[in-house]
C-alpha cells in the first residue's frame, strides 16, 4: 500500500512538472521557436535579436491613411513584420523597397508587413508621399506621431523590425536596416509562418 501510494505520488509530481514546464515555455507546441529562428539568422539576417525577456506587444492605437485608429492585435492569427521608420531615417528610406518587395512575396492571410511611420504630425503627408510608391505592393501607411509605440516595443534606434507570431508573442527583431527580399529573409519569414 505504501508503495504503491509513493508511485502515485511520483508520478502525480512528474505530470505536475510537466505541466508547469509546459506553462513557462512562452512558445506554444508548433510554434516556431527561437532555436529555429536562430540556425536562420545569417547573412542578411545575421543582426537577428532574441531577446530573452521581450516586451508584450505594444497594445497602443496609431493610425492608418484615412486616419482611423488600428492596434497589432487587429492582425491577429497572422504572422506580422512590424517596422518602424521616418523619412528622416536613411537607413529606413533605404530598406523600404525590400520591405515591399517582402509584403509582395509573402503577404497575404498567413503574414503581413506592417509599416509605422514615427514622423511627426505635421509631416505626416510627406512619409505618406513617400509610402506611396509602395501602396501596389500591399504596403500600407500607418502612422503614429507620438512615437510611443515604438518606445513600447523598447526601440534603440530606427529602423526597428520586430516579428510577432500568430498569437502576437515576440519571436525575433532587428534593430537596424536589411534587405529584408533576400532569400536569407524570406527562410525566416517562411519559418515563422509555417510553424503553427
Amino acid at each position: 500500500m505504501q508503495k504503491r501510494m509513493k508511485t502515485a505520488i511520483g508520478a502525480g509530481a512528474a505530470v505536475l512538472y510537466g505541466l508547469l514546464a509546459a506553462c513557462s515555455n512562452p512558445v506554444l507546441p508548433g510554434a516556431a521557436n527561437s532555436d529555429q529562428l536562430q540556425g536562420l539568422a545569417t547573412g542578411a539576417m545575421a543582426r537577428l535579436e532574441f531577446p530573452p525577456d521581450p516586451p508584450l506587444q505594444p497594445d497602443l492605437a496609431f493610425f492608418d491613411a484615412t486616419g482611423a485608429e488600428r492596434r497589432l492585435r487587429d492582425w491577429r492569427g497572422r504572422v506580422i513584420l512590424v517596422n518602424y521608420w521616418a523619412t528622416w531615417c536613411a537607413p529606413c528610406v533605404h530598406e523600404m523597397p525590400t520591405l515591399a518587395a517582402l509584403q509582395t512575396a509573402r503577404g497575404g492571410a498567413d503574414f503581413s508587413v506592417v509599416a509605422i511611420s514615427l514622423d511627426a504630425a505635421d509631416k505626416a503627408a510627406a512619409a505618406q508621399a513617400f509610402l506611396a510608391p509602395f501602396a501596389e505592393a500591399g504596403l500600407a501607411f500607418h502612422h503614429d506621431p507620438t512615437s510611443r509605440h515604438a518606445f513600447a516595443a523598447r526601440a534603440r534606434g530606427l529602423p526597428l523590425s520586430v516579428l510577432y507570431d500568430r498569437d502576437g508573442r515576440e519571436l525575433a527583431r532587428l534593430n537596424a536596416g536589411a534587405d529584408w527580399s533576400s532569400t536569407d529573409a524570406l527562410a525566416v519569414i517562411d519559418a515563422a509562418v509555417t510553424s503553427r
